[in-house]
Order: C-alpha cells, then sequence, then structure tokens
C-alpha cells in the first residue's frame, strides 16, 4: 500500500527583476567541429577554474577544454562503430574526467551503460560497457570519497525498465550492481547522482505513468549507503508532469531539486520550471513551479553561498527558444531572471557553474543554420550584462523575461509514496572493455605539423611537431601499448618505428595538451 501524505506546491508567474548593478558577460563561444550538428550533453569545472563540456554529433561524443578565458585548450572525440551518445561528465578526485554514455555494442543487441575514465588532459585510463543484453543507458556516473565509481541511468528486466546503480573499482572493474522499481508505474529512470557529506548517496529522477496517449511522470529522492543499500526513498506526485533532472545539498543539510513540471496539466507543449527544497529525509519544506504559459523546461540547479539557487534550462515557443537562468533565495522567491536567445534548445545541456571571480559559466545549445552547435556563456555575478566577442556578435547578449500575463499564484496538492526495491531480481551485468584508443586528438597547444611516409611500407615514419621536448606514446585500435622506437633528428624533428604492420595511434604531448595521428605500417 503506497503511504500518502500532502505536497503543496506553489506557482508564480516571473518578472523580470533589474538589479541596480549589472554583471558584465565576459564572452560568449559558440563553437563545432567537422561541420558537425552538435548536441550539448553536460560541463565540468577543471581544477584551473576552466570548464570542459561533453557533446553528441551523430554518435560521436566530444570533450572540450577551455579555459577561464574560454580559450580553446583541446578536444577529443570517442567513437564506438555502432554509436555512443554522452549524457554527464563529472570531474575526478583526480582532476580527470567520467564520462557517463551508453553504447550499441551491435545491431542486434540493446544499448549497454557506458564509461570512459579520462586524466586531465582528456587522455584515456580505460572504457567500459556494462550491459544485460537488453537495453541498458547509463545518464550519471561520480567518483565518490572512497576512490570508487558510481554509475546510475535504467535497464530492462522482464520487460519492466528499472532504475539502476552499479558499484564500479577505480579501474573500471564491476563490484556490484543494484535495481529500483516503482511497481505502480511503467518503469524508472535515475537521472542525477550526488555524494552527501554524511557520505552516503542521494539518486533522483522519475518514474513513468500513462499510455500512448496519456503521459504523466512523478520525480522520485532515493538515498542509499555507497554499496548501494537504500536507506530511504520517496516518490512526489504532481498532476501529469513531474521529472527530476538535478539534485544538490543545501546549507542546512537539505536537498534541493530541480526539473519539470506541468501545472496546467495540458500535455508537454506548456510544461514549466520546478525547484523543490526538502530536509535531509526528503520531506518537502516548499515546492515551486516558475511559469509564463509556454513551454519552460528547467534542467540543473546551483546552490549559492547566500543560501539561494540558480536555475538553468530552455524557454521555448514554436519558433524559437533561449537558455534561461533564474535566481532565487532560500524560499524560492526570484530575484532576477535572464535569458540568452539561441534559436534551439533542449533541457540537456542546459547548466550553470561557478566561474572565477563570482561569475558564472552557463553552457547551451545554439543554432545558426544550418548547423547547432554548442554556446558558452560566462557572465559576472548577477547573470547580465553585454558582450564584445564578435564571434557572438549576432546575438543579443541578454533579453530579460518579459511577460504580459498576469502574475499567477496556485497552490496544488500532491501525494508522496515509497520506490519498491526489486529484491533478488537484479540485472546481471557483463563487464566489456571498450575498443576506443585515447580519443582523436585536435589539440591547439601543439600540432603535428608531418608525418610521411603514411602509410609506410617498412615501419619508418618522419614526424615534425610545433613543440620542443614532447612525450611520444603509440596504441593499437583497441587502445593497447604496443612497442616502438622513436629519436630526434632535429629541432621539433623525429624518427619513429614500428615493428608490426597494422594500424595505430600515435599520441604526441607535452604538459598543454596533446595531438594524435594515426599510422599505417602495410609490409616489413
Amino acid at each position: 500500500m503506497r503511504l500518502l501524505s500532502f505536497v503543496f506546491l506553489s506557482v508564480i508567474m516571473l518578472r523580470a527583476s533589474v538589479p541596480d548593478a549589472i554583471g558584465q558577460v565576459n564572452f560568449q563561444k559558440t563553437f563545432t567541429f567537422d561541420g558537425q550538428q552538435m548536441v550539448p550533453a553536460d560541463m565540468a569545472l577543471s581544477s584551473d577554474s576552466g570548464f570542459v563540456t561533453a557533446m553528441n554529433a551523430f554518435y560521436d561524443c566530444y570533450v572540450t577544454k577551455f579555459n577561464s578565458q574560454g580559450t580553446f585548450v583541446w578536444k577529443k572525440k570517442f567513437s564506438s562503430p555502432a554509436g555512443a551518445v554522452s549524457r554527464s561528465i563529472r570531474r575526478t578526485l583526480s582532476n580527470g574526467y567520467l564520462l557517463s554514455t551508453y553504447f550499441t555494442p551491435g545491431i542486434t543487441q540493446g544499448t549497454d551503460l557506458g564509461l570512459i575514465k579520462l586524466d586531465s588532459l582528456g587522455n584515456v585510463f580505460w572504457a567500459k560497457a556494462y550491459g544485460t543484453g537488453n537495453s541498458d543507458f547509463g545518464y550519471d556516473a561520480i567518483e565518490i570519497s572512497n576512490g570508487n565509481i558510481l554509475l546510475a541511468g535504467s535497464s530492462v528486466l522482464n520487460n519492466r525498465q528499472l532504475g539502476s546503480m552499479l558499484g564500479i573499482q577505480g579501474n573500471g572493474t564491476l563490484n556490484w550492481s543494484v535495481a529500483f522499481d516503482d511497481t505502480a508505474s511503467n518503469g524508472v529512470i535515475i537521472e542525477r547522482l550526488l555524494e552527501l557529506t554524511d557520505g552516503n548517496i542521494v539518486l533522483s529522477g522519475y518514474s513513468s505513468y500513462g499510455s500512448q496517449t496519456v503521459n504523466a511522470m512523478d520525480g522520485f529522492l532515493i538515498k542509499s549507503a555507497p554499496n548501494g543499500t537504500m536507506l530511504w526513498n520517496k516518490v512526489y506526485h504532481f498532476p501529469e508532469w513531474g521529472n527530476f533532472t538535478d539534485v544538490m545539498e543545501t546549507l542546512d543539510g537539505g536537498l534541493i531539486v530541480s526539473g519539470i513540471i506541468d501545472i496546467n496539466q495540458d500535455g508537454i507543449n506548456n510544461r514549466d520550471f520546478f525547484l523543490m527544497h526538502t530536509d535531509s529525509i526528503g520531506g518537502i519544506l516548499w515546492a515551486k513551479a516558475y511559469t509564463r504559459d509556454l513551454d519552460d523546461l528547467g534542467n540543473r540547479v546551483l546552490p549559492l553561498s547566500d543560501g539561494g539557487f540558480l536555475i538553468t534550462g530552455s524557454l521555448n515557443t514554436l519558433s524559437s527558444a533561449s537558455t534561461a537562468i533564474i535566481k532565487v533565495n532560500s524560499s524560492g522567491v526570484v530575484q532576477w531572471t535572464n535569458q540568452f536567445p539561441c534559436q534551439n534548445s533542449s533541457p540537456s545541456g542546459n547548466v550553470t557553474l561557478p566561474a572565477p571571480g563570482n561569475g558564472f559559466y552557463t553552457f547551451c545549445t545554439r543554432q545558426i543554420p544550418p548547423l547547432i552547435q554548442g554556446y558558452v556563456i560566462k557572465t559576472g555575478n548577477l547573470g547580465l550584462g553585454f558582450c564584445n566577442d564578435s564571434t557572438a556578435s549576432v546575438i543579443p547578449s541578454n533579453v530579460n523575461l518579459q511577460f504580459n500575463s498576469p502574475i499567477k499564484s496556485v497552490t496544488m496538492t500532491g501525494v508522496v509514496s515509497t520506490v519498491v526495491s526489486l529484491s533478488g531480481a537484479n540485472p546481471v551485468y557483463n563487464e566489456t572493455t571498450l575498443c576506443i584508443p585515447s580519443g582523436i586528438d585536435e589539440n591547439n597547444s601543439i600540432e603535428i605539423a608531418s608525418c610521411f611516409p603514411n602509410p609506410s611500407a617498412n615501419g619508418f615514419f618522419q614526424i615534425s611537431v610545433t613543440a620542443n621536448a614532447p612525450k611520444f606514446e603509440c596504441f593499437d585500435l583497441c587502445g593497447k601499448v604496443v612497442a616502438f622506437d622513436q629519436k630526434p633528428i632535429g629541432e621539433n624533428n623525429y624518427s619513429v618505428q614500428l615493428f608490426s604492420p597494422g594500424c595505430y595511434i600515435l599520441r604526441v604531448s607535452t604538459a598543454y595538451g596533446s595531438k594524435s595521428v594515426k599510422l599505417m605500417v602495410t609490409d616489413l
């Protein structure tokens, strides 16, 4: 039996609130690679106060590093023969990165949860896929304080979609797995993971309901021990839509949850930003929707030092879209808002993180026909200002949210119930080492000026680079280190010898980045 209690949701029509002082937009950058349509997935801060972005382009994953001034540092491209889609990127304890993905290993097989561990320069430590042979999707991964990794998403077992979490050693070896199911729903998806200051874990996501004609979702929170043992769980039911997309810990030891809600119960074309503050056991302190009677999709939330929060998401109409930042105080009351027109937007990839000088980085999608591209804005601490970056001069730096409709304040009720964890019915995952070499690196810090002959009939190559004292590494196409010989033959010129026919990846790196080139040995 589902345990019921009441949830109150207050709904506020947003109005622009222009602060006395306006923070300057330091830069905004639009970028794409290889002429591809780029769909942003996530952003993480780097140890040098810059940031990395994760994007997708036709089932290839791109990870790109920028410094704090928005200058491009390096890029990596990760491919799988049947496609790879990234969903999140997180910084590790050693200042590397975890890229969570899902892969399609074969035409007749389902997708696998994927995980790629990178160093601080984007080089691959290892890449793994974890699959049941059905449909398994990896949505988020974090390295926790004991050095282990948690990977979460969804898996199918007995024709039901279950929320899944995998415990993985630092070397990629699978230790354990657990599945969560809300038996009153059609399925469960875990969107986001959080390690709390007490060392335990919070999982957020949604349960789906309804039929082909009626689609509804309930958001949920699960608290577990680091070994996957569930400590408590809550499902939060609001009419029709309630999708939790992010969760963070608050200064008072509670949780702040962001997402999407449909307060008018009128379908997917009129959704709203959602924010909920709970105590440490999931009890609701307040819950708010921010609406303008159009389709607005909340994504990430950022707790601030003043006790308030930033929500980032997309504002959508039939003809255009913008990325919006909403600043609220500790009670959820709007203090200021800002939006950046981008012509194309989606809830994923709309992320705001702290930048040096009390400002913010915001990552989203921008469309300059015919391409959809990545778009990064660095603003001051009010999220407002002007831009003098010529690379983005065709787009206004900001447009304050303006609404002509009257302010609406609506109180709504819902129910809170428990999630039922499947006992003894967890999916069994097979662990596979992926044949992903170091990634195709296109870094501006070092260039391979020439490489010849390539292909080589005798295994000898002459390499010319644009940096002093580089490090050389060589891999086969499965990422295995192979023996080779290398020696200087002049300033920034080197002779490289391989000893067996085949195809190889040569990586040339310095302290600032690396560059890779494919070498082919045809005969010896």
